[in-house]
């Protein structure tokens, strides 16, 4: 008569729990964690359980919207205009598909960047101008305008 024996063995290192079934030869062995959201064990491996991960991609997608609006809401109307049109869209996937590596670093490029700002009138002259663009990844676009770097305390003050 075979018997299957369920062993279930806490490990203290961060709510791993191992789960085996145990025979007359052995078995495999199933790491399990336990959801940060719902508390359920489920399958190590993953950050969420099968019924937690899309309530929380849809919970980050819709902060992502948010930030985007909060953003959008401070940026001038006609940069906004240029940026989400289909002909700056379609022009940088152009560049970007003959220009694939950063121009800074050689990582793989995401974003055009425009050498001249387009907020100045010359720029804005030369919005579509490929001789006015750079291939960048997303971590050289925002060294290049110094966004989300810490900022430092005044010195002596």
């Amino acid at each position: 008569m075979f018997f299957t024996i369920l062993l279930l063995q806490f490990a203290l290192a961060g709510g791993v729990m191992a789960a085996g079934k145990g025979g007359g030869n052995g078995g495999n062995i199933v790491l399990l964690k336990v959801c940060p959201r719902c508390h359920q064990f489920m399958n190590y491996g993953k950050m969420y359980c099968a019924k937690c991960a899309p309530i929380v991609a849809a919970e980050r997608e819709e902060r992502r919207k948010q930030a985007n609006r909060r953003y959008n809401r401070k940026r001038d109307k006609k940069y906004e205009q240029f940026y989400n049109g289909k002909r700056w869209r379609v022009t940088s996937k152009k560049f970007l598909d003959s220009h694939p590596k950063c121009a800074w670093c050689g990582d793989t490029a995401t974003e055009v960047d425009h050498i001249e700002e387009i907020k100045t009138p010359s720029g804005w002259a030369r919005r579509y101008d490929e001789s006015n663009f750079r291939a960048l990844c997303t971590d050289c676009h925002n060294k290049r305008h110094k966004r989300f770097q810490k900022r430092m305390p005044p010195e002596g003050g």
